[in-house]
């Protein structure tokens, strides 16, 4: 009879062995390799090939294990291959009921008694069970419980190899179905890996996550990732910490110990997080799941997913557009990057489900108080200016990369009314470009307490698309704000900012029009004043981000992005930028629509983003007949 091997079967076993075995067929292998298990004598280390790679097995013997049908008085081992079961580390890699079970099957001594297990000898591997050692990484091994020679004499077959994840050039060609299905008569069934698993991970999620939480859990889309690492916690004995990836990012993570005590959480598990939370300790997030759902055991790594930091995506419009997140519902039933053929729930672009507002830092007030130094922003959208806090930010003056003409984006902030003038207090924002020309001529903006103009009429909790540009219709294109930048001011941030009408939080690209530091009673604190092409506002950096005033990474000109708004919390996009256009002090209560049509600042709206330009915006304030250039779509 002729043999064949199963070609891909080795790959198969490593990534999704139970899908072999629902497959129903065994795998054909061959023995290249046989040799007693070190320090015991009741099991044989067996190295099984399938022509071009090679996975180890070990043959389980010894008085715990028991003939097919009957005890050890009815068919008791031959001499020598007595002793215990196989032992890991001191413990048992297998418990006793399953070394039980493993005794029904078949008696695997007669054959290492009969010499007739030795190299280059076929077998068919009727059924296996794997195990992945905990300190290895990338070591696994095949339990072998039940094997079927089928030819004894046989010269070696190929130049096989052990198996290691990402060994495979061409995983898609040579784990394909039909390749594996045709690779041996013997063969009914496919061995490809992650074959039989409808497991769905979520693509993007830690990006979303990261970046905002609330949106992830207003759209309702199921988180499903991967587990990358899992150890215990060194001072919370109740939690475990993990790092847990959609395939292309991961993140840490805390598994409360209720919820992994299961047997099937390991390394490269698959798993659903009903209820989580997002915590943030030393500039970290975490995900802290209460509950969790195993979906599939084992499953080699997917992708090559980095850990995620924020402001890493190069193109963030791009990849992470609304668009994009909305039709991730549909199953992308392609094959992933890893060659594995799972059917794989792509979320794209769940980071800028809320598109935040893009600013600029028209000017940066740093106190001269020696104590206490704190640093002041104005923001501008290119027609108002408003002022901004962020003590916690102050490092990011100091660093320079907050500074005057700075475009930032807006992540996160609160809008205190109270004061006067009113104070935006920005919480998290991020840089996109630190050198800028001031976008614009904006004002201050102040707020009227008859009423608002104008309010998007945006449901809470609800994302929101459109864009603050319901504030005023744009007639006049931009001005120019440096060549090559891709960045856009975000119209009416200050209008929409001040007035309350972000529902949700908005992500604001703004640029420092000035950056002063003060100090306070021993504390530092730096003001940035933040344009959006037309106007601008004063905000206070958080402490953290003073640096980057000090380092001059954030100055006058420097495009930002607003990640918070308690205090500002942002992230330098583009240090060196002129001012755009010439933004003003926002005021409230009065109608901006005039402010943006009839102003030669004003920047007008994206057909998609209804963001300002800042590549086309120029520095024409004054000028009579500036360059416009509109934004496609």
């Amino acid at each position: 009879m002729e043999v064949h091997l199963t070609l891909g079967a080795v790959a198969a076993i490593w990534k999704d062995a139970a899908a072999v075995a629902a497959a129903g067929v065994p795998p054909v292998l061959q023995v290249v390799e046989v040799r007693p298990w070190p320090n015991s004598q009741g099991c044989y280390a067996t190295m099984l090939s399938d022509g071009d790679y090679a996975i180890f097995c070990v043959l389980p013997a010894g008085e715990a294990f028991l003939g097919p049908l009957g005890s050890r008085q009815d068919r008791p081992p031959p001499q020598g291959l007595r002793g215990p079961p196989l032992q890991v580390h001191g413990q048992d890699t297998l418990g006793s009921e399953c070394w039980f079970v493993l005794g029904k099957l078949l008696y695997f001594v007669e054959l290492l008694d009969g010499f007739i297990f030795v190299s280059s000898v076929y077998h068919r591997l009727v059924l296996s069970i794997t195990y992945i050692l905990s300190s290895f990484r990338y070591f696994r091994v095949i339990l072998a419980t039940q094997l079927e020679v089928l030819q004894t004499d046989c010269v070696i077959i190929g130049n096989p190899k052990q198996y290691r994840p990402g060994h495979l050039k061409d995983k898609h060609k040579e784990l394909d179905v039909q390749s594996v299905t045709s690779s041996s008569p013997l063969n009914n069934g496919a061995y490809s890996a992650g074959q039989g698993s409808k497991e769905l991970l979520t693509r993007g999620m830690v990006t979303a996550v990261w970046e905002d939480m609330a949106a992830v859990l207003a759209v309702g889309v199921p988180l499903v990732l991967q587990v990358l690492t899992l150890h215990p916690g060194q001072n919370d004995q109740e939690c475990f910490i993990v790092n847990l990836s959609d395939g292309t990012h991961y993140m840490g993570g805390l598994l409360h110990h209720r919820v992994t005590t299961s047997a099937a959480l390991r390394r490269g598990s698959v798993v659903r997080l009903p209820v989580f939370k997002c915590r943030t300790k030393l500039g970290q997030k975490f995900i802290f799941a209460r509950q969790l759902e195993v979906l599939q055991i084992d499953c080699m790594l997917i992708g090559n997913p980095k850990q995620y930091r924020s402001g890493q995506l190069e193109d963030k419009h791009e990849e992470l557009d609304a668009q994009l997140v909305t039709s991730s519902s549909q199953l992308n039933i392609g094959p992933y990057s890893s060659g594995q053929c799972f059917k794989e729930l792509l979320t794209r672009g769940m980071v800028a489900m809320l598109q935040q507002p893009v600013m600029q830092v028209v000017r940066v007030v740093r106190s001269g108080l020696e104590n206490y130094e704190k640093c002041q922003l104005a923001l501008s959208d290119g027609v108002h200016t408003q002022n901004v806090l962020a003590s916690h930010l102050n490092h990011l003056v100091k660093e320079g990369q907050l500074r005057d003409g700075t475009v930032v984006r807006i992540l996160d902030f609160t809008c205190n009314n109270v004061w006067s003038p009113s104070m935006i207090l920005v919480s998290q924002l991020e840089v996109l470009q630190t050198e800028c020309e001031l976008i614009g001529s904006p004002k201050a903006y102040e707020l009227c307490c008859i009423g608002k103009p104008y309010g998007l009429q945006i449901q809470c909790g609800e994302p929101y698309y459109g864009s603050v540009a319901d504030y005023a219709q744009p007639e006049n294109p931009p001005y120019s704000g440096g060549k090559g930048f891709k960045w856009h001011l975000t119209q009416g941030a200050v209008v929409a900012m001040s007035e309350g009408d972000f529902a949700v939080k908005q992500r604001l690209v703004m640029q420092v029009v000035h950056v002063s530091l003060e100090s306070f009673a021993g504390y530092s604190a730096c003001q940035v004043s933040l344009s959006d092409g037309i106007y601008k506002v004063y905000t206070l950096l958080f402490p953290d981000q003073i640096p980057l005033v000090d380092n001059g990474f954030l100055r006058n000109g420097t495009i930002v992005g607003i990640l918070k708004t308690i205090f500002v919390q942002l992230e330098v996009l583009q240090t060196e930028c002129e001012l755009i256009g010439s933004p003003a002090l926002y005021e409230y209560g009065i109608r901006h629509n005039a402010f943006y049509a009839d102003s030669t600042a004003y920047v007008p709206a994206l057909p998609a983003q209804n963001d300002f330009m800042l590549e086309d915006a120029a520095s024409s304030c004054g000028q009579s007949s500036p360059r416009y250039k509109s934004t496609p779509g």
